[in-house]
């Protein structure tokens, strides 16, 4: 039993000696301008839903003139930490150089900056946090195990309903369920390439994704106010899918 104790924490130790090697080396590749070499690092570890590592994919995408690419990764970066720093205006960027407008000019930038403060998972996870305590507050309150806690329990319920709204509306939001087109592409009526064209959605805009069958997605296209069916190859999702 000892052994194989000893095995494992080698073993633990010898992936982590790896894992930081090989981010050495992206790094030194990164500022070498080897930007394929650094990417092909990078993308070993994008299934761990690391936000930097995210980031830094996207940061090769862009430098490598893959605009459509590093787009789709730093909105992935932005769903799972929009605090990472330089997202934010690198996002804008390369949204707007691929002909996306993320932001309305006419709301005050310090409204957004709290509004994307935190991610979606963040929020739901702090409404749980703060149901919980409420729950448990109403329970001790009715077995009277607890006095004057009032007081208490309307701050808490004041405080679920903000993080509920905030949730809700942040699923409302262009970051949910969103892809960005990787190809130029048709946009058909039905899930084939036998159905009627619709429109041609060109490289690097910001899809919704509403639904898939075999190898199509049926999207939106919020720029254009149209929606169809499209070949998932062409797309990348931007979030993280239920599984």
């Amino acid at each position: 039993m000892k052994k194989i104790t000893l095995l494992l924490i080698f073993l633990f130790i010898a992936i982590k000696i790896s894992y930081a090697d090989d981010f050495i080396d992206a790094s030194n590749f990164y500022k070498n301008s080897e930007y394929s070499k650094a990417l092909e690092i990078y993308k070993k570890y994008e299934n761990n839903a690391n936000p930097y590592i995210l980031y830094n994919i996207g940061n090769c995408y862009y430098k490598m003139n893959n605009k459509a690419e590093a787009l789709a990764y730093y909105i992935k970066t932005f769903n799972l930490n929009p605090r990472v720093s330089g997202l934010k205006e690198n996002l804008i960027k390369t949204a707007t150089e691929n002909g996306n407008e993320l932001f309305s000019q006419d709301i005050p930038e310090i409204l957004y900056s709290i509004y994307y403060s935190m991610s979606k998972y963040e929020i739901i996870t702090f409404f749980e946090i703060f149901f919980i305590a409420l729950v448990i507050l109403l329970i001790l309150k009715s077995k009277n195990k607890i006095s004057n806690i009032n007081n208490h329990i309307f701050i808490l319920i004041i405080i679920t309903a903000i993080f509920g709204t905030w949730y809700i509306l942040r699923k409302n939001s262009v970051f949910d369920r969103c892809g960005v087109i990787i190809e130029d592409t048709d946009l058909y009526s039905g899930p084939s390439n036998t159905f009627q064209v619709v429109a041609n959605i060109p490289k690097g805009r910001i899809i919704e994704v509403l639904s898939e069958k075999n190898d199509f997605i049926e999207v939106g296209v919020p720029k254009e106010n149209i929606k169809g069916w499209l070949e998932s190859k062409n797309l990348i999702k931007s979030y993280m899918e239920a599984k």
